[in-house]
């Protein structure tokens, strides 16, 4: 793991900590997860803003997306609407998320990652 990234993401934790954030939303399963494989990501309250939205609608998209395809497939009727129904679904997911994260921040007047 790089050092500045670790650095900066103890930091971060501890800020969450104290702000008295709990630790499973401010430190998703994903996250350590991915840090296990070696994909290093900003935590949620620190990443951007478009950033949030992305990686949050997206994993919206793929798990239930995945999931829908599933349950229709297995009832043998796929229809195009459920594609735009996840992709639709995947949009508010994200940008609620993303103004979630975005408020907290403001609310607990967290850093910046940079400034961490």
């Amino acid at each position: 793991m790089n050092s500045e990234y670790q650095r900066k993401l103890k930091a971060a934790l501890d800020e969450l900590s104290k702000a008295g954030i709990r630790k499973s939303n401010y430190d998703p399963p994903l996250h350590k997860l991915l840090r296990k494989i070696g994909v290093y990501l900003r935590l949620p309250y620190y990443n951007t803003f478009s950033g949030n939205a992305l990686s949050q609608g997206i994993s919206f998209v793929v798990f239930f997306g995945l999931l829908k395809f599933l349950i229709e497939w297995y009832r043998d009727r796929l229809e195009g609407f459920s594609f735009l129904s996840v992709l639709f679904g995947g949009l508010i997911v994200g940008f609620s998320m993303a103004f979630y994260y975005a408020s907290k921040k403001k609310k607990h007047n967290l850093s910046d990652w940079d400034d961490l």
